[in-house]
């Protein structure tokens, strides 16, 4: 059974640029993973703060691991101080 995640990050103002830096190199590497079936990111047409994140694995536990990877802990430090907020769609 596939896993899927729907994300919105809001960037403190004036950090979507960054901010979306950051979540579309996370989206290249996870894509390089057999588990990840689709990491997309895309900025919000409304406001340049907002980006969603769409994400598919094989399933949860493929997700987790993920997070643990050091490519995904070093961009996870780097976006922390420019999160304003985030939440699941």
């Amino acid at each position: 059974m596939m896993y899927q995640l729907d994300g919105k990050f809001v960037a403190k103002e004036n950090c979507g640029d960054e901010l979306f830096g950051y979540l579309s190199e996370a989206s290249k590497e996870m894509e390089k993973l057999p588990e990840c079936n689709a990491y997309h990111v895309e900025k919000d047409s409304d406001s340049p703060d907002i980006i969603h994140v769409h994400e598919e694995w094989t399933d949860e536990a493929a997700h987790l691991n993920s997070l643990q990877l050091d490519v995904t802990q070093k961009l996870i430090e780097n976006a922390k101080p420019i999160i304003k907020g985030m939440e699941r769609e």
